[in-house]
């Protein structure tokens, strides 16, 4: 990357599905980093954003997130992604890598994937992360599973939940 003039760089995985125009809806937004939340392929369908709580510890997924508009993560998977040069020329190499969540200055047993072992870094270093759900990301696998999987799902287990409680 530094060997060119480019000013960013788009990370999208082999099996992700998008609009021609999932590209410039990203930079248009004129954010250092930004992609799009964009689901696994097995129940519950969670989708690859996440927040930090200090108080456990712990990143925890994003559920319930915002389907209209673009909003802050502190951890975003690289299926479709949008980073600018700048984010690369502030933080140390490696860029990306695996570890361990610490807390009180001690590893937990949860680990970080490369993706958020990124974020991580770019965060420390002052960047703010965001996700566009504007457009729906496919990931392909039996089928093409789209966002709204994941919010349908949900809807379905909450319901379920109902009827066992005597709600529904």
């Amino acid at each position: 990357m530094f060997d060119t003039e480019c000013d960013a760089i788009l990370f999208i995985d082999s099996d992700q599905t998008f609009p021609h125009t999932a590209l410039d809806l990203l930079i248009e937004k004129h954010k250092d980093i930004i992609g799009y939340p964009i689901v696994r392929k097995k129940p519950p369908y969670y989708p690859n954003i996440s927040r930090w709580y200090p108080d456990g510890g712990v990143y925890k997924v994003y559920e319930n997130y915002p389907q209209n508009h673009i909003f802050q993560v502190d951890t975003i998977g690289m299926g479709f992604t949008y980073i600018r040069r700048e984010v690369f020329e502030k933080i140390e190499k490696p860029y990306f890598d695996f570890g361990w969540v610490e807390k009180d200055g001690k590893k937990t047993d949860q680990m970080i994937g490369e993706d958020v072992y990124f974020c991580k870094k770019a965060k420390e270093a002052g960047f703010k992360i965001w996700a566009n759900p504007e457009i729906e990301i496919g990931h392909l696998g039996m089928f093409e599973y789209l966002p709204r999987i994941y919010f349908n799902y949900a809807k379905m287990r909450e319901n379920e939940k109902e009827e066992r409680n005597g709600k529904g």
